[in-house]
């Protein structure tokens, strides 16, 4: 799982979590991507100011963000494995988490 802390990175540091942002995109992503429709999301809100974002992939796999916007931290578990996380939303009050729960197909 990639990560980085969100906190007082250089650009250096910032470039190369962009650069594994898009990898991950690349490799996980983009394949599952055919036959996705625009609508196949769902969304909730947690705490103060958190959101979880699910999108079903065209080859059936769910893509989960889990986001905390500046409110307290709050205790939520995202299925299947990490790709992606800037601190957890359990712990920080900036935080996201994303997630890939293998499909069907």
């Amino acid at each position: 799982m990639a990560t980085g802390t969100g906190k007082g990175e250089s650009t250096a540091s910032s470039a190369g979590v962009i650069d594994v942002r898009r990898a991950i995109r690349a490799s996980e992503i983009v394949p599952r991507l055919a036959a996705l429709r625009a609508m196949d999301a769902e969304t909730c809100t947690h705490g103060e100011r958190g959101l979880a974002a699910v999108w079903t992939l065209g080859d059936g796999s769910r893509l989960a963000c889990l986001a905390n916007l500046g409110g307290s931290p709050f205790a939520q578990v995202l299925p299947g494995r990490a790709l992606f996380a800037l601190g957890q939303v359990a712990e920080d009050r900036w935080a996201i988490q994303v997630s890939l729960q293998e499909g069907a197909g």
